[in-house]
């Protein structure tokens, strides 16, 4: 993701203690790095223990795991070599700070999930028909917004076994 001109990072943040840092978040860019004495910003994260993140977005609403100190997150992959999906991915970061998982999810649109779950054992995936629209559509005042709600899309929940290496495990 180098040469990518910084985002904004304005939507939430979230302290990950097995990697150190406070991560500074916004819905379709990589985390930034904050420094917890000053706030003041060390940069993109663009890795975790070593391992590259696989996709230029990483959600706002990580969730990090109480009990094993993972971190959980998702991200939209829309428009440029993305235009033809896979429009979704998910991934963890270890207790350790590594990155165990990231790998696409197949949806049959690109929809905004927004925000994701867990229990002890599975990852809840909200395929809701909120569907993105081109942007070229909304630039072109063809589209109201971003997304729009649609109907003939129905809603699911994906639930993925915390185990999974890959979306062939999700009911």
């Amino acid at each position: 993701f180098a040469g990518r001109a910084l985002g904004r990072a304005n939507t939430s943040m979230v302290w990950h203690a097995a990697t150190d840092r406070l991560l500074a978040l916004f819905e379709v860019d990589t985390p930034y790095a904050l420094k917890l004495d000053t706030l003041a910003t060390e940069g993109k994260v663009e890795a975790f223990g070593g391992d590259a993140l696989r996709y230029p977005s990483f959600t706002a609403h990580p969730k990090v795991c109480p009990v094993t100190g993972e971190l959980w997150f998702f991200g939209y992959n829309h428009g440029g070599q993305y235009a033809d999906g896979p429009w979704f991915h998910v991934g963890c970061v270890s207790a350790e700070g590594k990155l165990t998982r990231s790998y696409p999810v197949t949806l049959p649109a690109p929809v905004m999930m927004h925000d994701i779950a867990f229990t002890r054992n599975y990852v809840l995936l909200y395929d809701l028909n909120n569907k993105y629209t081109d942007p070229r559509e909304v630039m072109m005042g063809q589209a109201k917004a971003v997304y729009d709600q649609d109907m003939s899309l129905p809603a699911r929940f994906g639930i993925l076994p915390r185990s999974a290496v890959d979306e062939r495990d999700i009911v």
